[in-house]
């Protein structure tokens, strides 16, 4: 059996051979190939810092609790320091996530290799259907992938674990994308995962510690292990065989990039809300007037009959003229609303996302004209789909691993994958597709791209279905019809 290193000694894994296994399957390991082995986990771990903090620090943007915003300071004594938090970051994740998730994700099974030779659908088409959907439910599958994507569009990449419950069912659930690293060249290339999470727990005398937990998954073995920095102690608690055939902590990847959604414009976004807090501030300062007062010395008594009654009489001394006058700020309104409108256009079209309030997107528009300008969001949209595809492909891969253990046999690459916009549907416009296609193009395809159906496989057996029905009961009919004629033949 290959084995994750080339050598172990005390001093830590010299050589890491990621196409190998979790080095905690291998047997009879001594107490120092032990603590040389969790000491590289934990150091491979701690390569990833930095983009691992970045994912964190981008989810900290999105939820608006840490932000450049929050370092500004008051340009003077007297300023007010007004922090304006504009949550573009949520705009264009949430907007994307609802264009994309809006409408849960279909899941198929193609019939086809189902069909037995006589020409009927195999019986166990429907079991494998039924537990496919099982599976979905006891997972919160569709919700579960819709907060995924919405942390693949925040940090880069979402992360889903496949585990099994006490009564033996496959579920999934999202894991904390800033968790994990993942070592491997592509989706279906991973061979080794890394996730890392803090516990609290209580000491002998009361103390609130906190240790942290690594957990190690190849496609074979999972292994975890406590890592408790006070005491500077590393132990392992379990490792055992997983038997799904993959590494069972899955990436989401929102690009090939891994970057999120915002990643571009953050600069253009933190100058909007520096321009929005100083113009706050600037406005809130206008109410704090300045009198200017020459040709008096103004004293500790007159500054207290100004603040009581806010008029004050004043007598020249010698020849001195005395005058006094409000100063008043010049705020170029116009100016700033300009800048603002130019970053908030710039924010929506380096990100290619849609400004749904922009007066480009206000009023009745035509489906062409709608697409069109949303051409740039789906494409988008178009490359994060691919990527979750082939996610989503390695994860029923693993379901269907362990299934086979109970001789229930589905071929994850008989899956289709469908996605419905979330998005207004003219339905006329779209019956009139659905009829004209007929002869053209297959109807589950025809379907299949109809924002009016969500399930084409559904949908085309419970049309066959009516049209059963509407053929049994035409020939009742004319059973009927041919009944009266002949009695009325016998009369």
């Amino acid at each position: 059996m290959s084995t994750l290193v080339t050598t172990i000694n005390p001093n830590g894994i010299n050589t890491f051979q990621y196409e190998s296994l979790n080095v905690f399957s291998q047997s009879e390991m001594t107490a120092d190939e032990n603590t040389a082995a969790m000491n590289a986990y934990v150091s491979l771990f701690s390569q990833k810092r930095t983009e691992i903090t970045k994912r964190l620090n981008n989810y900290l943007r999105y939820t608006t609790e840490k932000l450049p915003i929050d370092d500004k300071t008051p340009v003077n004594a007297l300023s007010n320091n007004n922090k304006i938090k504009n949550s573009y970051e949520s705009v264009i994740v949430d907007g994307k996530v609802g264009y994309m998730f809006g409408e849960p994700v279909s899941i198929n099974l193609n019939k086809d290799n189902y069909m037995t030779e006589s020409g009927d659908i195999n019986p166990v088409y429907d079991e494998h259907v039924k537990m496919i959907n099982d599976y979905k439910i006891m997972s919160a599958w569709d919700d579960t992938s819709a907060e995924i994507g919405k942390m693949a569009a925040i940090t880069g990449v979402g992360a889903k674990l496949l585990w099994i419950d006490e009564e033996l069912n496959v579920r999934s659930k999202k894991i904390d994308p800033w968790e994990c690293v993942w070592i491997g060249e592509s989706i279906e290339d991973i061979v080794l995962a890394i996730r890392q999470y803090p516990i609290q727990y209580i000491t002998d005398t009361g103390d609130a510690k906190v240790k942290q937990i690594y957990e190690i998954y190849d496609k074979n073995f999972y292994t975890k292990f406590e890592y408790d920095t006070d005491k500077n102690t590393k132990t392992v608690s379990e490792t055992i065989q997983h038997f799904f055939g993959i590494v069972p902590l899955i990436p989401f990847p929102n690009n090939e990039e891994r970057i999120s959604d915002f990643e571009k414009i953050k600069t253009i976004i933190d100058s909007y809300n520096n321009c929005t807090s100083y113009m706050d501030d600037d406005n809130e300062n206008i109410a704090r007037t300045i009198l200017k007062i020459m040709g008096i010395e103004v004293d500790d008594d007159i500054r207290e009959k100004l603040r009581e009654s806010g008029i004050l009489q004043m007598n020249s001394i010698g020849m001195d003229k005395v005058d006094a006058e409000f100063l008043q700020k010049l705020v170029q309104t116009d100016f700033y609303k300009l800048l603002l409108d130019q970053k908030n256009e710039q924010i929506f079209r380096i990100s290619s996302s849609i400004d749904w309030y922009s007066d480009k997107m206000v009023g009745d528009i035509s489906g062409i004209a709608l697409k069109r300008r949303m051409l740039p969001m789906e494409s988008k949209c178009k490359s994060t789909e691919r990527k979750i595809n082939r996610s989503i492909m390695q994860e029923f891969k693993g379901v269907f691993n362990i299934w086979k253990l109970r001789n229930i046999i589905i071929n994850y690459m008989d899956l289709s994958i469908i996605w419905t916009r979330n998005l207004p549907i003219d339905k006329l416009e779209e019956i009139q597709f659905l009829t004209q296609s007929k002869g053209v193009i297959s109807k589950q395809s025809a379907m299949g791209i109809s924002p009016l159906v969500s399930n084409p496989e559904k949908e085309i057996a419970q049309m066959e279905n009516e049209d059963t029905i509407e053929e049994i009961d035409i020939e009742e009919e004319d059973l009927e019809d041919d009944n009266e004629i002949e009695n009325g033949d016998d009369e």
